[in-house]
């Protein structure tokens, strides 16, 4: 077997990417209204949430800090000076605090609100459309509630709202359990529960809210509620669980029911020179493969050489024996130029499915696919051997994520994560690391690679912890279908003054 070094998520693409911007994105958008907040004003806010407030570097406020609690992952909508005297950037954010505990999160919101200042709750800061980080706003970041622990006797495990995976597989890995989660060891986990949470146990388990026993909750109006399943806030807790990060709430705690740590068998195969039918050979293989099996596939297309090479990348996991597994998929490996496939202890496993976070720039969008039509793959292939050749150093990836199973034993109005009929997560991908360059033309390729397969047969909604900016009005129905009467109803009751209202159109509409 050949051992490869492990790479990023945007390693992959970030160093051959030319520049790209967005001319879609509004830069400097700064609410007008926060340039009058007055220094007393910001004293206050300093009095209220322990630590002190971060403000925006400038002459007067020159602080480290600001930066480490307000750079995004994705840098297109904050792009940071390199040095700490370099010119500011249009996008930043006003200030940042780190609230302890719930009842200084309700502070720095209700300081928000009487001073007319947008804020962002930022759990992680991995949001694909910035959404954790606000133009010219407040940034209410979770870093002091990180909080991981677990009860045994309950058999729950309670997570602070700040925590990030890495926190939460800290404090598991001494045992036998887990939750459903993803391979970044950087994601917020309040963002990732409330947008659903997609991870390579989401076939046994169901997705990441799933698992979610209960909330702890602070409203727009500054109150505290605990929401589940069987009190007074069940709506909220429906709403909660798929409604999407910064839409109803600044969640501070969760508690979520564990399932078992086992050992797995993990690979992780490429084709270099891939083809439709090897893709196909997979996709029928996955598709028919049990609940126990995880797993995702990316097709990456460059420019390199030409015409365009499609590499085949198939990352995934197995809860069961390694002779099942060979029974199940071995066949589908043939060919491979390189594979691992290794029967690990569990936490062992994640090690080896480990992407670390790399700040960069980046677009993605995404759509659930019923089904994978030969012809959709045959279509796919076609269009990423098309990618512009502006810059030879381009390059871009469609990744399938594997759902279906326990996720689709779920009815759809059980949670407002909606999407209960896929057997796909289809993922088009352009990264860059410059701040200027070629732009449009590799956009507008993407654009038309995600219509293109929007408009086939089977291809229902998009995933709300993937936000498009692109989708504008269309977002909603895309990410909530027919939960978002609902879901619209539960934000007017919670927040009818539309506090929480991420930037860049991943908004809930309200009905009241």
């Amino acid at each position: 077997m050949h051992i490869r070094q492990r790479l990023s998520r945007r390693t992959l693409l970030s160093a051959s990417v030319a520049g790209l911007a967005a001319p879609w994105v509004l830069r400097g958008a700064h609410a007008a209204a926060t340039q009058g907040i007055s220094e007393s004003a910001w004293a206050e806010l300093g009095r209220r949430v322990t630590g002190g407030v971060f403000r925006h570097n400038d002459a007067r406020h020159n602080d480290p800090r600001f930066l480490a609690l307000t750079k995004p992952e994705n840098l297109r909508y904050f792009n940071p000076p390199d040095r700490p005297d370099g010119p500011p950037d249009p996008d930043a954010p006003l200030a940042a605090v780190q609230p302890h505990g719930a009842k200084e999160v309700a502070a720095a919101i209700l300081w928000a609100r009487d001073n007319n200042c947008p804020m962002a709750p930022r759990s992680g800061g991995h949001s694909y459309a910035g959404c954790s980080t606000m133009p010219g706003g407040l940034v209410i970041h979770g870093g002091a509630m990180r909080g991981v622990r677990y009860q045994p006797d309950w058999g729950l495990l309670e997570i602070g709202g700040g925590a990030l995976n890495g926190d939460i597989f800290d404090t598991l890995k001494t045992g036998n359990r887990t939750i459903v989660h993803g391979r970044c060891p950087a994601v917020g986990i309040s963002a990732y529960l409330m947008g659903g949470g997609i991870g390579l146990g989401m076939r046994e388990y169901g997705v990441g809210c799933d698992l979610v026993h209960s909330v702890e909750l602070v409203l727009a109006n500054g109150s505290i509620v605990r929401a589940s399943a069987s009190n007074e806030y069940k709506d909220l807790f429906w709403a909660v669980r798929g409604g999407g990060g910064g839409n109803l709430g600044y969640a501070t705690r969760w508690w979520l029911r564990t399932v078992p740590a086992d050992k797995l068998v993990a690979f992780n195969v490429t084709w270099r020179n891939g083809t439709p039918d090897i893709f196909k050979r997979l996709a029928r293989a996955l598709e028919t493969s049990p609940e126990q099996t995880g797993a995702q596939m990316s097709i990456t297309a460059t420019k390199v050489n030409s015409p365009a090479l499609n590499q085949i990348t198939l990352i995934g996991q197995y809860h069961g024996p390694m002779v099942k597994l060979d029974g199940l998929l071995g066949k589908a490996f043939t060919d491979a130029n390189e594979q691992e496939v290794l029967e690990l202890p569990y936490w062992q496993a994640q090690e080896f499915f480990d992407l670390g976070a790399v700040p960069n720039r980046y677009q993605e969008t995404s759509l659930f696919a019923e089904s994978v039509s030969d012809a959709l793959i045959d279509e796919a292939f076609a269009r990423m051997r098309t990618l512009p050749d502006t810059d030879a150093r381009a390059r871009a990836r469609l990744t399938f994520f594997l759902t279906g199973g326990r996720i689709n034993k779920v009815a759809q109005d059980d949670t407002a994560f909606v999407h209960r009929s896929s057997q796909w997560l289809i993922n088009p991908i352009l990264d860059w690391p410059e701040r200027n360059g070629n732009t449009g033309e590799h956009l507008v390729w993407q654009r038309d690679l995600h219509n293109t397969i929007a408009a086939m047969p089977g291809i229902k909604g998009s995933y709300q912890n993937f936000p498009d900016p692109e989708l504008l009005d269309r977002h909603a129905p895309a990410y909530w279908g027919a939960n978002l009467a609902r879901l619209s109803k539960v934000k007017h009751a919670v927040d009818p003054g539309g506090v929480f209202t991420p930037p860049r159109h991943q908004d809930i509409p309200q009905t009241a």
